[in-house]
Formats: structure tokens, C-alpha cells, sequence
């Protein structure tokens, strides 16, 4: 079963000139988020999991899937550890 991830309760987050910006209302944290960065927010928030995320950015995006994974572990441990997301 490949993970899947949602917003903490504590994060809001909107979609300003197609840049997701994410806050983190404990913390104060937050996050600007770049084309691909959206791209992926939307993807998790849809319930996608992280394989079928994986295929959908190969897809979309020219990039290297060796190095797509590794963009993309990083991005989400990032959103973790400022407790953005989590998984479920």
C-alpha cells in the first residue's frame, strides 16, 4: 500500500495566482509553493498516494524519476517536519 498524506488540522492553506501558500496556525510556519510544488499539494489534498503522485508528475513533467523521487521525498519530509502534513 503506497502512503497517502492530508493537511494537519492546524494548517489552512489558498491558492494565490496559481501559488499555494500554506500555513501552519501553531507554528506560524508556512510555505510558497512553486508550479510543481501546487501541482503536488493538490494531488496529495485529493487523496492521491504517493506512487500514484510519483506517475502523474513523470507525466506531466520532464524530469529524471530518480531524481523525481528524490525531490519529492524531500518536499514532503520538508511539509512533515513543519507539520504541514501527515500521514494517513
Amino acid at each position: 500500500m503506497s502512503l497517502k498524506y492530508r493537511s494537519t488540522p492546524h494548517t489552512i492553506f489558498r491558492e494565490i495566482d496559481g501559488q499555494v501558500i500554506t500555513l501552519n496556525l501553531h507554528s506560524g510556519v508556512y510555505f510558497a509553493m512553486n508550479e510543481v510544488g501546487t501541482r503536488i499539494w493538490h494531488l496529495l489534498m485529493g487523496g492521491t498516494s504517493k506512487s500514484d503522485i510519483v506517475n502523474a508528475i513523470k507525466n506531466e513533467y520532464d524530469v529524471p524519476i530518480v531524481q523525481l523521487n528524490k525531490d519529492l521525498d524531500s518536499f514532503l519530509m520538508e511539509l512533515q517536519e513543519s507539520d504541514l502534513i501527515e500521514e494517513f
